[in-house]
């Protein structure tokens, strides 16, 4: 049986006003899926602060919480990286470089591709 995955591809600014949209309406998407994988794309964040990356590791402590696993796929994003090592979070976080890293990680098959996909632009209003 293929796991359950959902990918929240975060885009553009992730900062307060991004991560206060985040946290308002991340909760809904796990309700009622059964427990699977969170994946949180980051490759196409252009800004990312402290705010936003601590709604980031909230994302990821509350589908924790709710039986899911999880894990960052960077893209070889340099700016997300630079704010995760200047917070010194890179060391303890399921941050992968690529989805290959990510899936074999989490021990995800290769056809186990995203469930459902949710862009942070879906989140906003």
């Amino acid at each position: 049986m293929a796991t359950r995955v959902l990918v929240v591809t975060v885009t553009g600014d992730c900062d307060l006003c991004a991560a206060a949209a985040l946290r308002a309406r991340f909760p809904s998407l796990l309700d009622g899926q059964e427990p699977g994988v969170l994946l949180i794309d980051l490759a196409a964040v252009t800004f990312l602060d402290a705010a936003g990356a601590r709604a980031l590791l909230w994302m990821g402590h509350t589908a924790l919480s709710r039986g899911h696993e999880w894990g960052m796929i960077s893209g070889g994003n340099r700016w997300v990286h630079r704010v995760l090592d200047l917070l010194q979070w890179t060391a303890g976080l399921p941050l992968y470089p690529d989805w290959i890293s990510a899936h074999s990680a989490l021990c995800l098959d290769p056809e186990d591709g995203p469930e459902q996909e949710i862009h942070t632009h879906d989140l906003e209003g």
